[in-house]
């Protein structure tokens, strides 16, 4: 950490109280907080530094912001506070291109794989259009651990924000899309708005039942402030950034429900109601037509950061209750154009299982396979770097790069092949990764999804 940094730690070494109320963490006067590793009581020791006498762990504002943030450096723990608290940043953090192309980053971590990834998400449609059963359909199949079409679900509990129904609205709707096994879902029919309560009663529900993956609000129009000034791009974009630095501080995705403009267009993204600051800042926007309100079949579109632009066909089963994909533009999908190189390493992979060496052991390899090939290591590792995630899920590949200290911490290159999984509807299966203060609270007993034989 150079000499700048150095000095803006210092100085927020005295503002960890104002850290607290900022971030609406628990704070109880004169002296306790919640340890942000274990979530017990911890004691604040003369204003700037933390203790927890449970796990032991302590350390200033900056450590508890890493802690709390899952920040991997103390640099960007530092600015996430000068952001908060207002104070002054003059230093410019950047890096070369090749520094950036060497860089190695974690894929994306989903809830729904391929579909719905941790961070903020949109799904909006016209009013009347079925968005909010699809969207409590998608959720009870995560509290269950059950696929949502062909895509992948990593089981979770889930919160239910229903503000614009009653309870026994929601209990007919429950009925008819669980057909009574609910899993662990938990209801709010009342929550206060954004910067007059919403965040403190958010995050203190996620603070006390650490187990849910996936927050469903049905609004977004309820938990907007109604003033006509907040109503600009601005004003979305700050609603938007609040919500998403939730998701993100706790690793859940939240989805929220929207409405889109009666105006029609040929671009679906184009209705979705309010300023481009709610896409700006959503990781993936949904959007959900139907000809008319009668109508059985509509159509669903998605684009985002971690997702391809997706396209679905759907139609509602008056037998299932829920909507049921009849087609998608992955049926006709070709695989993107990536480098070739890519399709050289699913070849390799496909006569080995795992496989662990050196970039330049690799160019080899792939040179043996392929002469005309012109690669030099560096490049293959860049290649590599910048496509893990299109290497994962296009070429099924798992590809790692780590140091062996074994020699002299040389650069070790780890790849593995990922065999296909078939997921029956009715089965559970692992989903290990390798990677009064909320309204109305109603609890529902959890019914636990099948398990394996």
């Amino acid at each position: 950490m150079n000499a700048f940094y150095l000095n803006l730690r210092a100085q927020l070494k005295s503002r960890f109280i104002d850290y607290l109320k900022a971030d609406s963490i628990p704070y109880f006067p004169p002296e306790l907080t919640v340890c942000p590793h274990c979530r017990a009581h911890c004691s604040i020791l003369l204003d700037t530094m933390w203790s927890c006498p449970e796990c032991h762990e302590h350390g200033d504002v900056v450590d508890y912001v890493m802690a709390n943030n899952g920040f991997d450096s103390e640099e960007k723990a530092i600015r996430h506070l000068c952001r908060m608290l207002g104070i002054k940043n003059t230093y410019l953090d950047y890096f070369s291109a090749d520094e950036v192309m060497d860089m190695q980053f974690s894929e994306p971590v989903f809830i729904v794989d391929k579909l719905i990834s941790k961070g903020l998400h949109i799904l909006a449609g016209p009013s009347k259009a079925g968005k909010s059963w699809l969207a409590l359909w998608m959720a009870h199949r995560i509290t269950l651990g059950m696929p949502i079409w062909n895509f992948e679900t990593h089981p979770g509990e889930v919160l239910y924000l229903c503000l614009e129904d009653p309870l026994d609205r929601v209990q007919r709707r429950l009925v008819d899309v669980t057909d009574g096994s609910t899993g662990r879902i938990w209801i709010a029919t009342e929550s206060e708005m954004i910067g007059n309560g919403f965040e403190e009663q958010l995050t203190g529900f996620l603070r006390e039942h650490p187990n849910v993956n996936f927050v469903l609000i049905d609004t977004l129009q309820k938990i907007r402030d109604m003033k006509s000034e907040h109503y600009s791009y601005a004003g979305d974009y700050k609603t938007m950034t609040t919500l998403k630095s939730i998701a993100d501080r706790f690793g859940i995705a939240i989805m929220l429900i929207h409405h889109t403009r009666k105006a029609p267009s040929s671009d679906p993204f184009d209705m979705v109601s309010g300023t481009t600051g709610l896409m700006g800042c959503a990781d993936s926007t949904f959007v959900m037509l139907k000809e008319n309100r009668l109508a059985a079949s509509a159509t669903l579109d998605a684009t985002g950061r971690d997702i391809e632009n997706l396209h679905f066909d759907l139609r509602f089963s008056d037998e299932t209750m829920c909507w049921e994909m009849v087609g998608s533009n992955l049926d006709q999908q070709e695989l993107p154009k990536h480098d070739y190189v890519l399709k050289q390493i699913r070849a390799f992979m496909n006569e080995k299982e795992e496989w662990h060496g050196t970039a330049s052991e690799l160019v080899t390899e792939l040179k043996s396979r392929d002469h005309s090939l012109d690669l030099t290591p560096n490049v293959l590792v860049r290649i590599m770097n910048a496509h893990t995630v299109v290497l994962r899920n296009f070429y099924k590949v798992a590809y790692r790069r780590g140091q062996d200290n074994r020699k002299n911490n040389v650069k070790i290159i780890s790849l593995r092949l990922l065999k296909e999984i078939i997921v029956e509807p009715s089965d559970s299966t692992d989903k290990t990764d390798m990677s009064d203060i909320c309204g109305h609270i109603v609890p529902i007993a959890p019914i636990e999804p099948p398990q394996d034989a």
